[in-house]
């Protein structure tokens, strides 16, 4: 399994089998892209701010010894044009800051439509 998500634990799933702890999720997402480290012309933020909109996104906090501050989480999700995203972000419950955005690469879009799978 890919790097990215080994050794994560799922803290947001589909509504058939939630697990704490959950990631507040709000409809009005408010994102902080005020010097971004990476290249917002290959990934723009309305497609960041779409895959995490995504009503199937998993996002995932990865294993380690994180206080509630330092915490990073993973997103995979799908922009409105379909577009497999992967983002690394901190939140503090009101506002996103995302720290890097790619494409998903072919085992994160392999465990996305598993996990999806597994909730249908």
């Amino acid at each position: 399994m890919m790097q990215a998500i080994q050794g994560a634990r799922l803290i947001l799933t589909q509504p058939r089998g939630q697990v704490q702890p959950r990631l507040p999720i709000h409809r009005c997402m408010e994102f902080d892209w005020l010097d971004v480290s990476f290249d917002l012309s290959k990934v723009t933020p309305k497609e960041i701010e779409e895959s995490f909109e995504d009503p199937f996104a998993v996002r995932l906090l990865p294993d380690g010894n994180y206080g509630s501050e330092e915490a990073r989480y993973i997103c995979l999700g799908r922009s409105v044009g379909n577009r497999p995203l992967f983002s690394v972000f901190w939140t503090d419950g009101k506002r996103y800051r995302v720290i890097v955005s790619r494409e998903m690469t072919k085992e994160e879009e392999n465990f996305y439509d598993r996990r999806n799978a597994q909730n249908h």
